[in-house]
């Protein structure tokens, strides 16, 4: 079966995918069902004009002003609870102007805090189209592990100036084995 997070994120990028954006985004407005641009307004501002062509998820030109504490892409990833052992993983097609590597996580709300799960690898962004695959086993003390709570994969962005052409995102989920963990998976472990 699969797990409620994945078929969200499944839902959420078909409909990211079968859309066509040619718009200005806004700060904490949804481009798409659970996906927005975040920054901190107070100390900057951002101007993201978006060009996504149908079958690509986001095409965007980003010219950031000031000096913004914070600047992020969200992605609500909808409710759900996973198991110490798990595996979550990311596969992402994207490229930029700039070549950095970004540090996500999965903010989960537990209560009335915010709780993060900082990913084990960073995305790489270079200037060629490229693939990033990242695997993340849920520890006990990830919030990812509570509850059944409300999750968000927040990609931390420069604050600078730079395009960002997402072409495509995956999201899965590897129960735990029966038994212990003992090392990282790799996606060779992973395959059926």
């Amino acid at each position: 079966m699969t797990h409620s997070v994945i078929a969200e994120t499944t839902s959420l990028l078909r409909q990211l995918r079968e859309g066509s954006f040619k718009c200005l985004a806004e700060e904490s407005k949804h481009v798409s069902h659970n996906v927005y641009f975040c920054w901190d307004k107070a100390n900057g501002s951002a101007a993201i004009t978006l060009n996504s062509a149908e079958g690509r998820l986001l095409d965007a030109d980003i010219v950031v002003t000031g000096t913004p504490g914070w600047f992020t892409l969200n992605f609500g990833l909808g409710f759900g609870q996973f198991q110490a052992g798990d595996t979550l993983g990311l596969v992402w097609s994207v490229q930029s102007s700039l070549q950095t590597n970004l540090y996500p996580f999965v903010r989960s709300v537990v209560g009335d805090d915010r709780l993060d799960t900082q990913l084990a690898d960073p995305i790489r962004l270079t200037q060629s189209p490229g693939r990033t695959v990242q695997l993340h086993t849920i520890q006990p003390q990830d919030p990812l592990a509570w509850a059944k709570n409300f999750h968000t994969l927040v990609i931390p962005l420069p604050k600078q100036s730079f395009r960002l052409d997402l072409e495509d995102m995956r999201l899965f989920h590897a129960p735990r084995a029966t038994g212990t963990v003992t090392q990282t998976p790799t996606l060779a472990s992973l395959a059926i």
